[in-house]
């Protein structure tokens, strides 16, 4: 404690947090810093994916107390409470699991950037934003604190809920996964192929189309909100189960005082809202009778139906497809 009073004499640390850190024991703050720096990481992005997905699922399940943050003087990094989740049934007999999200933390890194000669948006970073300091690799980031809505279909708890999509969307989209040599002219492994799984289309446009629908029906403005979409793929025989997670973490942007996890008792006009007009758009037929292919990024979808802000879409609005989610509707 005498080194922080002397950081605090010298202006290098604020009061408030030395007097945060002072609620503390010193075994509590040992484990806080030993975790922050011999922490595993998880192998890969896909990896990364699929812990959070699990950790939604388990949460939105048995809920989650609110998890404090490691730096003293942070809010809570997450919380959800279990008596706040919602399940909700449409025509087609599925239910959809609502789970507010209280507390979320999310943190941003940039390693690089594209150009994008030839208009491709898949060319790979030609800079990197790092830099070395210590033996170590550093990367500009910010850490955020919000709130989010999380969705999915429960299939642990309720099989029947399992998307058993058909159609011709449907067909295009399995093979572009199954093949996706025939589609593209790049190798595509791991995440960047499962984005080609009609489960990962049909919950990526899904997305979009509550997105919209919140910005119409519900007053906040698209790009206030973004998205994550999560999907587990079972190689062997190509079954998937997905989710989304809606979220908004930018500072003074809409929901972030607890705006949108109010709407989740009144969600199914959001979801009303979203289903509604599917089948029609103002660019049709242009528009709907679009199909995935060699060469392109979407099936049916434009900037009139199922587009958003690129700074919401973290797939740069690409893997979209209003069809198949006309065609196989919750």
């Amino acid at each position: 404690m005498v080194v922080l009073r002397n950081l605090v004499s010298r202006n290098r640390l604020p009061q408030s947090v030395f007097d945060e850190i002072q609620l503390y024991d010193q075994q509590t703050l040992l484990s806080a810093i030993n975790d922050t720096v011999t922490g595993s990481l998880p192998a890969d992005v896909h990896t990364l994916r699929l812990e959070e997905f699990n950790a939604l699922k388990e949460a939105a399940t048995n809920g989650h107390p609110p998890q404090p943050s490691s730096q003293p003087g942070r809010p809570p990094q997450f919380e959800v409470v279990q008596s706040n989740v919602r399940s909700v049934q449409y025509d087609g007999g599925r239910q959809l699991r609502i789970t507010p999200v209280n507390r979320l933390r999310v943190v941003m890194v940039q390693t690089g950037y594209r150009r994008v000669p030839g208009g491709d948006p898949l060319n790979s970073a030609v800079v990197n934003t790092s830099f070395t300091n210590d033996g170590r690799n550093w990367y500009p980031g910010v850490e955020l604190f919000g709130e989010g809505i999380f969705i999915d279909l429960d299939i642990e708890n309720h099989p029947q809920n399992n998307l058993q999509l058909s159609g011709g969307a449907f067909e295009i989209w399995s093979d572009a996964w199954r093949n996706p040599a025939r589609f593209t002219n790049r190798t595509l492994v791991g995440e960047d192929r499962n984005q080609l799984h009609p489960v990962f289309v049909w919950w990526h446009t899904f997305a979009h189309r509550i997105i919209n629908a919140l910005s119409v029906d519900s007053g906040y403005s698209s790009a206030a909100i973004r998205e994550r979409v999560f999907i587990d793929v079972n190689e062997s025989n190509g079954a998937a189960n997905g989710g989304i997670l809606l979220y908004t973490a930018q500072p003074g942007g809409d929901g972030t005082l607890g705006g949108l996890i109010a709407l989740v008792p009144e969600f199914e006009r959001v979801i009303r809202g979203a289903l509604r007009n599917i089948d029609a758009c103002s660019n049709d037929p242009l528009c709907g009778e679009e199909q995935f292919g060699y060469g392109k990024y979407n099936g049916a979808a434009c900037y009139a139906c199922s587009l958003i802000s690129e700074t919401s879409c973290e797939h740069r609005n690409m893997r979209l497809d209003r069809n198949l989610l006309l065609q196989n509707l919750p």
